[in-house]
C-alpha cells in the first residue's frame, strides 16, 4: 500500500463574503512558507448576523481555485457569534484539526510582544476595575474595553481594527487552547489595484467593478436584498410568536421589548437597526440575537459546540486536499465530505450539525432557493 506523505498545513478563517485579493494574498503567503492551506469558511450567515451573498460551495471552490486545499464550515455556532465566541471556536476548530502546524491571519495592528502586553494586563485587577467602571457607565461592552486599554497603553485601542481584532481574539484563544499551533501575522495587503474589501465590493452595482476586484465569483445576490427579505422574516416571526431571548447570548432585560417595539415602527432593516441601536447595544449585536433567536441557537448550544464538536463538513477540496483527509480518518475528528455520512455520527454531532442545517435552510427560503439539504434524518 503507498505510503501517504502528509506536508505541515496553516489554517486561515475566512468568510469570502465575496472572495477578494486580500484573502488569495493571505493564502499565498502560507504557500510560500511551506503549508499546506486548510480555510475554515463561515457557510450561510457572517459575523454580523447577516446572509451571504454567494453559496457556500461557490465560494469554497473559488478558494481551492485560488490555492487552498481544504474548505471546512466554520460551525454556524461560532461563525455568527461575536467578539470572542467568534476567535474561540475557530481556534476550538483549529486544535482539533490534525496536521494545523499554524493559523495565519491577516491584521493591520499587532505583534506578538504587544498581544503578549495586553494579554498580562487582561490578568490584572487595574484592567477589571477599569473595564467595570466603564460598563457601569452605561456603554456597550467593546467600547468598555476599548476604554481599558487606552487607559493603560494610548497604542493598544489600535487593536480595535477589524481584523486586527481578530487577531488578538486567535492570538488569546491559542494560548489557551492550543498553544503549541503558532500565530502568524501577516501584514495586511493595502496597496494595488486590485485590493478592496469584501464589504466595499458588495455595495458595488458596476459588474465590470466587481469583477475587477473580486478573486473568485461576483455575488450571486445583492446584500441588500437578502437582508430587507431577512428583515420581513423576523417582522412576521417575532410579532406573531415573539421568542424568548432569555437563555441567548447578548440578551439583557428588557432587550426583548425594544426589538419588538421598533419592528413595528420600522418598515425597512435599515430603518429598524437605527431605531433599535443604541450606547449600550450595537446594531451588530442585535442582529447577532435575533438570528440565533430565529434558529434556536442559545448560549448553550453555542458554548457545548466549542467544547466538544468534533464532526464537520467539508465542502471542497484540492488533489494535495484528498491527503490530507485521507490522513485525517485517523484523527479524532470526522469530516464530512458527503451528507449521507451522517447517519453514522453520534446524536450529540448530529444535533450540533441541525444547526448548519436550519442556517443554510434559512438562506436558501431568502434566496428563494433550492431546499435540497447538506444533511438529511434531522
Amino acid at each position: 500500500m503507498k505510503r501517504i506523505e502528509i506536508m505541515p498545513y496553516a489554517l486561515i478563517v475566512a468568510e469570502t463574503n465575496p472572495l477578494h485579493y486580500g484573502h488569495t494574498y493571505l493564502i499565498q503567503r502560507a504557500k510560500e512558507s511551506g503549508y499546506g492551506v486548510v480555510v475554515l469558511m463561515s457557510a450561510s450567515f457572517t459575523q454580523r448576523g447577516l446572509p451571504v451573498v454567494t453559496d457556500k460551495f461557490t465560494r469554497a471552490n473559488d478558494l481551492v481555485k485560488n490555492g487552498a486545499d481544504v474548505v471546512i464550515t466554520h460551525p454556524v455556532q461560532s461563525a455568527t457569534s461575536g467578539g470572542e465566541y467568534f476567535s474561540r471556536g475557530a481556534m476550538a476548530v483549529a486544535s482539533r484539526l490534525p496536521f494545523i502546524d499554524a493559523v495565519f491571519c491577516g491584521t493591520e495592528f499587532g505583534d506578538r510582544a504587544t498581544f503578549d502586553a495586553i494579554y498580562r494586563y487582561e490578568k490584572t485587577e487595574a484592567f477589571h476595575s477599569r473595564l467595570k467602571a466603564a460598563m457601569e457607565s452605561g456603554t456597550s461592552y467593546a467600547a468598555a474595553y476599548k476604554e481599558a486599554l487606552e487607559a493603560e497603553d494610548k497604542s493598544w485601542p489600535s487593536v480595535f481594527q477589524s481584523n486586527a481584532l481578530l487577531a488578538y481574539g486567535y492570538y488569546k484563544s491559542l494560548k489557551q487552547l492550543a498553544p503549541m499551533i503558532p500565530l502568524v501575522m501577516v501584514e495586511r495587503a493595502q496597496d494595488g489595484e486590485k485590493i478592496c474589501s469584501a464589504s466595499a465590493i458588495r455595495t458595488m452595482n458596476d459588474p465590470y467593478q466587481i469583477k475587477h476586484f473580486c478573486a473568485g465569483s461576483p455575488p450571486q445576490y445583492k446584500e441588500s436584498e437578502l437582508v430587507e427579505s431577512l428583515y420581513r422574516f423576523y417582522r412576521g416571526l417575532w410579532l406573531s410568536s415573539p421568542p424568548d431571548l432569555t437563555s441567548f447570548a447578548g440578551y439583557e432585560i428588557g432587550l426583548d421589548k425594544r426589538i419588538r417595539a421598533c419592528l413595528r415602527e420600522a418598515k425597512t432593516y435599515d430603518e429598524f437597526t437605527e431605531l433599535v441601536k443604541t450606547r449600550r447595544y450595537s446594531r451588530w449585536r442585535i442582529a447577532r440575537l435575533m438570528l440565533h433567536a430565529s434558529l434556536g441557537l442559545d448560549k448553550a448550544s453555542i458554548e457545548a459546540a466549542m467544547a466538544q464538536q468534533h464532526t464537520f463538513q467539508v465542502l471542497a477540496f484540492s488533489d494535495e486536499g484528498k491527503n490530507y483527509l485521507r490522513k485525517a480518518k485517523d484523527s479524532s475528528v470526522t469530516l464530512l465530505t458527503n451528507f449521507k455520512q451522517v447517519k453514522k455520527c453520534s446524536l450529540d454531532e448530529r444535533r450540533f450539525l441541525a444547526f448548519e442545517e436550519k442556517a443554510t435552510d434559512l438562506w436558501s427560503v431568502l434566496t428563494s432557493g433550492d431546499m435540497g439539504r447538506d444533511f438529511r434524518g434531522f
